[in-house]
């Protein structure tokens, strides 16, 4: 079960993705054992507007307490009930990110304890503070699922790596640079390769981040 393999790992995602009922969580018990041993977690909303169903179970997802909560600006709002209609799919429907980015602030969603990451063609790292905004990403990325998924992936791994610099970097700080990291490659890649598809991209993009090093 995750219970069993979490005491293993250093960190752990949590993707609403695949739900059963609202009384029966997969997932809770492994986060549940990262709280104890304080391994830190990022929660991916995924699709959290689309039913009452998701976003019940996001909600009480976020009770315990990840390190970051990373999703598209119509995810984001759903949790901070500042959605006016369903959210029509998993992908970024072009709400506003910098005005989801302040309602995380201030509704508390981001907290002392949790980063909030509002993804979009700008990405907005959010804590109780301070929200900073990351640009030159490329409109590509949104032509290509799996993205989030692999910045969820990269989060959880960043926040590690910065644990074991000389001086590591607050979770806010590794979340901007992290993400800076990934709107750097997506440039790059394309900037290289003007003419590149999706799917060359893609491989492109996961080649390029290989070769990333936080430490």
């Amino acid at each position: 079960s995750t219970a069993q393999i979490t005491p293993l790992t250093s960190d752990l995602i949590l993707k609403a993705a695949s739900l059963l009922s609202s009384s029966s969580l997969r997932g809770t018990d492994g986060s549940t054992s990262s709280e104890r041993r304080t391994i830190p977690f990022v929660l991916d909303p995924v699709g959290a507007g689309l039913s009452a169903l998701r976003l019940e179970t996001c909600r009480k997802l976020v009770q315990l307490q990840p390190a970051i909560i990373k999703g598209n600006a119509a995810e984001i709002a759903a949790l901070c009930n500042t959605r006016t209609e369903q959210q029509r799919g998993i992908d970024g429907d072009g709400s506003d990110a910098y005005t989801t980015a302040q309602r995380a602030r201030d509704v508390g969603l981001a907290n002392e304890n949790c980063v909030v990451v509002v993804t979009g063609e700008v990405d907005y790292v959010v804590d109780h503070e301070n929200i900073s905004c990351v640009r030159g990403g490329h409109a590509m990325m949104s032509s290509v699922s799996g993205t989030g998924c692999m910045l969820a992936a990269l989060l959880a791994a960043a926040i590690v790596a910065s644990s074991n610099l000389p001086t590591p970097l607050s979770t806010h700080k590794t979340a901007e640079v992290l993400c800076t990291a990934v709107s750097a490659c997506a440039q790059e890649v394309m900037n290289d390769e003007p003419t590149l598809g999706p799917e060359g991209f893609r491989a492109k993009l996961i080649d390029k981040m290989y070769h990333v090093s936080f430490i």
